[in-house]
């Protein structure tokens, strides 16, 4: 279920961002080279929630809101449920902390437009 998931994220999750309204999904999954990140960043004036990351190796997760940056390491794989509330100003990366390209995926939904 677990792959079923991802690949479905993988093949649509870039076109959920282009035509998603408020409740929509909105979800990317990418394979990101050693020290690389893969950023969830709406655009400006979009909100989302994110709900998950999936990763299949380490990562550190790192929260912007201007100003301050706040990081969290995790070591993988594993998937990673909590609510971020993101806007083009505070947004997050994961950072792939492990020696080639891994697979790291996010998903959530659009709460403002």
């Amino acid at each position: 279920m677990k792959r079923l998931i991802l690949a479905i994220i993988f093949l649509f999750g870039s076109v959920c961002h282009s035509f998603a309204a408020v409740g929509d999904a909105v979800a990317d999954c990418q394979s990101i080279a050693t020290t690389a990140v893969l950023t969830m960043q709406p655009g400006s004036g979009i909100e989302w929630i994110v709900h998950n990351v999936w990763f299949n190796d380490n990562i550190e997760i790192r929260r912007f809101d201007g100003t301050d940056t706040w990081a969290l390491q995790l070591l993988g794989p594993d998937f990673q449920p909590f609510t971020a509330h993101l806007t083009n100003t505070s947004y997050m990366t994961v950072q792939n902390l492990a020696g080639g390209n891994r697979v790291i995926c996010y998903d959530g939904i659009v709460s403002k437009q």
